[in-house]
């Protein structure tokens, strides 16, 4: 069954790549057609059985790169998914498509400034203890 995914080559002497899994997230990676999403249906149908897990259909989004309405719709049924634009947000971090926008990263910069502002607080705290 894998032969009929295809995946995507993401350096020219690597492996294509297929999924990507991080902690119970997976990523499938593949090119938009119908054989491979039917493909990736049928593995993910076939691990729901075996597993006796589910996919949560409302916290799973689907996502296109340079691919028409018409075929992306069609594909989403497939997989009866929601389509998703970026940026999206994934794990408090952005997601998005093309060239590094700055504005993307405030609110990531801001977390980390309010982090490091509450840590640089604590260890003055500590070092009046001592």
């Amino acid at each position: 069954m894998l032969w009929k995914i295809q995946g995507i080559k993401s350096a020219p002497n690597c492996h294509n790549l297929t999924h990507h899994r991080f902690v119970d997230d997976t990523i499938l990676v593949g090119k938009a057609g119908l054989i491979e999403a039917k493909e990736f249906k049928n593995i993910l149908d076939s691990y729901d059985k075996a597993s006796n897990q589910k996919i949560n259909y409302e916290k799973t989004n689907i996502f296109f790169f340079n691919t028409p309405v018409d075929r992306s719709e069609s594909i989403a049924r497939v997989f009866q998914y929601q389509i998703s634009t970026f940026p999206a947000i994934y794990l408090g971090m952005p997601l998005f498509f093309g060239r590094i926008q700055k504005e993307l990263w405030n609110g990531v910069m801001k977390r980390f400034d309010n982090k490091l502002s509450r840590w640089k607080g604590a260890l003055l705290i500590m070092a009046r203890k001592i």
